[in-house]
């Protein structure tokens, strides 16, 4: 189970590193917004 965890957050910071290079953002300026908004 947490290796599968690991697995997923992992997939999800290579997701995230992609969008922010894409949109121009930081990653922690995109993670504080996804934070946000699961808030």
């Amino acid at each position: 189970m947490p290796i599968l965890t690991f697995k997923v957050s992992n997939e999800v910071a290579e997701t995230v590193n992609t969008l922010a290079k894409k949109t121009g953002i930081s990653r922690n300026e995109f993670l504080v917004r996804t934070l946000t908004v699961r808030s």
